[in-house]
């Protein structure tokens, strides 16, 4: 198999697919997001520049800046490890945990100006800590994602007056809610009946 270029390995994982070249997506993208984007783009500051003093251009000093917070949220196992590695011929088998093991999701947002959203002593934060799973917290659902966005605004409302500010979240299914009382598919019956 050597001198065929195979070798003993995992399968190697690409790039997730996730449906960004969607129509719709791409409509959102060329519609909606990007003019959003550039109508405040130029408020913002322009961290690409390389400026010998340091200074960074726009915005121009009679407006005031815009900063933009990143939402993201990340989510570790117990049992995550690396599971190839480089074993000694004395090493024996050692028994290991089934599954993925409990979770810990943290949820924050960042912005390239500031860093991570919090106070200037950092005594409040946006972070968000959850243990995801079915006999744990439940799932992180859009009330979460709003409790985070209200106290995130308590943050800026606080300490950032001085300048507009941008809370961008991606567009999962977890950010997204249906009036309360909205009929929805999902909840309707599999059952054609037969009035007589």
């Amino acid at each position: 198999m050597k001198k065929l270029e195979y070798h003993w390995t995992k399968d190697p994982k690409g790039q997730f697919v996730d449906g960004h070249e969607r129509d719709d997506v791409v409509a959102y993208w060329q519609e909606t997001f990007l003019p959003a984007w550039g109508a405040i783009e130029e408020k913002t500051r322009d961290w690409s520049c390389h400026e010998r003093d340091g200074d960074y251009p726009r915005p121009s000093l009679q407006e005031q800046k815009t900063v933009v917070w990143w939402h993201d949220e990340s989510t570790f196992y117990a049992n995550d490890h690396c599971k190839t590695r480089w074993v000694h011929n004395s090493e024996t088998a050692v028994p290991y945990v089934k599954g993925e093991g409990p979770s810990q999701m943290v949820a924050d947002l960042v912005s390239a100006d500031y860093k991570w959203l919090q106070s200037p002593d950092g005594k409040e934060e946006a972070r968000v800590f959850f243990k995801a799973g079915k006999n744990r917290e439940g799932y992180f659902t859009n009330q979460d994602i709003l409790k985070q966005a209200q106290k995130s605004i308590d943050i800026l409302e606080k300490y950032y007056t001085n300048e507009n500010h941008v809370l961008v979240f991606d567009n999962t299914t977890t950010h997204l809610k249906r009036a309360d009382g909205a009929l929805s598919a999902r909840n309707m019956p599999n059952v054609t009946v037969t009035l007589a």
